[in-house]
């Protein structure tokens, strides 16, 4: 996974990135972290292509590569 990932994360309420214990997820709202995860993979594709036809497979090409998962 790459920085954008942790920003989202972050913005959900995570307070630090590898806490040993639930210190630093009290606030984390689960929730809002997959609200944001799907608002950036909308954006990036909209960005990406725009209203060009698009094909699953390059749709999740691009979704994976903004992430830095590894396929």
């Amino acid at each position: 996974m790459n920085e954008i990932v942790l920003e989202l994360a972050k913005q959900a309420g995570l307070k630090k990135e590898h806490g040993s214990d639930r210190e630093y997820i009290g606030n984390f709202d689960w929730r809002e972290f997959a609200v944001l995860i799907v608002k950036e993979c909308a954006d990036l594709l909209e960005i990406e292509y725009g209203q060009s036809a698009l094909t699953g497979n390059a749709a999740a090409k691009s979704v994976k590569k903004h992430f830095g998962v590894e396929e």
